[in-house]
């Protein structure tokens, strides 16, 4: 996939997981000192985008199908620990960690947020400029504001839509 986290390397900076390469529905994980590639799971569709959480231990998985699946890393492998299904920001694409929280942005002009340790779902929609998010980026200020930036394609800046948040 195009999207800028395909992919993550784990804290250990050995361990490398991701999509496969001839099949992107394919998670997989690989030892790269140990060149073992092992299949995690097979998504519906392909994956988009992956964010690992080295607090929690916890993998998210974001597909074409607008899903999000959290996993938990546990000797040595990842087990699935919860579905969230379609957590309606179209098929997703990009993500950012702001402290406990994951962002997540699509193809339909839409954030949604989900709460890593607690495994929940915030139920708060926000618009953006662009379509198509293809990155989300945090911006950390001197005097402790937290900023969320968005960018992508097909933008629209009418009806005061924006691409950054607070």
């Amino acid at each position: 996939m195009p999207y800028e986290n395909d992919f993550v390397v784990l804290p250990d900076g050995k361990t490398i997981v991701g999509s496969d390469g001839t099949d992107p529905k394919k998670l997989m994980m690989e030892d790269i000192t140990k060149k073992n590639p092992r299949q995690i799971m097979t998504h519906n569709k392909e994956i988009g985008t992956l964010l690992f959480d080295s607090l929690t231990q916890s993998l998210l998985v974001g597909d074409g199908n607008g899903h999000v699946t959290q996993y938990k890393k546990e000797n040595g492998s990842f087990t699935m620990v919860k579905e969230y299904g379609n957590v309606g920001v179209g098929g997703v694409m990009s993500h950012a960690q702001v402290r406990g929280f994951a962002i997540f942005a699509g193809d339909n002009r839409s954030l949604i947020a989900i709460d890593i340790k607690n495994q929940k779902l915030v139920k708060r929609y926000v618009e953006t400029a662009y379509e198509f998010i293809l990155s989300l980026q945090v911006c950390l200020t001197n005097n402790h504001r937290i900023f969320l930036t968005v960018s992508g394609w097909k933008p629209d800046f009418s009806s005061g839509k924006s691409d950054i948040f607070d």
